[in-house]
């Protein structure tokens, strides 16, 4: 992959992001999870990408 496609593939991720954020912050109704149902996420998702994720969006 060339520095070009990398910068281009960074900037497109970084827009995405900021589009996510955006939306999430434009929410009315946040519902909040209980300790149970994030650890259920995180039991999930860490095998898969070897890491803690955001739970904003479950």
């Amino acid at each position: 992959m060339g520095l070009k496609t990398k910068i281009q593939s960074s900037l497109f991720v970084a827009k995405y992001l900021k589009q996510v954020n955006d939306s999430y912050q434009k929410l009315e109704h946040k519902v909040e999870l209980t300790k149970v149902q994030e650890q259920e996420i995180q039991d999930f998702y860490v095998p898969l990408v070897g890491n803690k994720v955001p739970t904003d969006w479950h």
